[in-house]
C-alpha cells in the first residue's frame, strides 16, 4: 500500500523527458563504471594497507580525481529536476 502512495505523489513526467533521461544514463554509465572501477581498487589498496589513514585518504584522493571524468560526461545532460 506504501508503493502506491509513493507512486501516485510522483509528478507525472513527459514521454520526452523520459526518454531524455534514459539516453543520459545511458551515456553515463561508462563513465560511472570507471568511477566503480577506481575505487574499488583504490578501496583494495586501502585494505592492504591496514585500512589506515592514508589509505583511506587514497579512497578519497581517487574518488575525487574521478569526479571530473564523470562531470564532463554528465556535461549537457538534463537533471530529472529541470526536466
Amino acid at each position: 500500500m506504501l508503493s502506491v502512495a509513493r507512486t501516485a505523489a510522483r509528478p507525472a513526467r513527459s514521454r520526452r523527458a523520459v526518454i531524455q533521461e534514459r539516453i543520459a544514463f545511458k551515456e553515463l554509465t561508462p563513465a560511472v563504471s570507471r568511477l566503480e572501477l577506481e575505487l574499488n581498487g583504490a578501496a583494495r589498496r586501502a585494505r592492504v594497507t591496514g585500512a589506515t589513514v592514508a589509505g583511506w585518504r587514497l579512497l578519497a584522493v581517487s574518488a575525487l580525481e574521478a569526479l571530473p571524468v564523470l562531470a564532463e560526461s554528465a556535461e549537457g545532460h538534463p537533471t530529472t529536476e529541470s526536466g
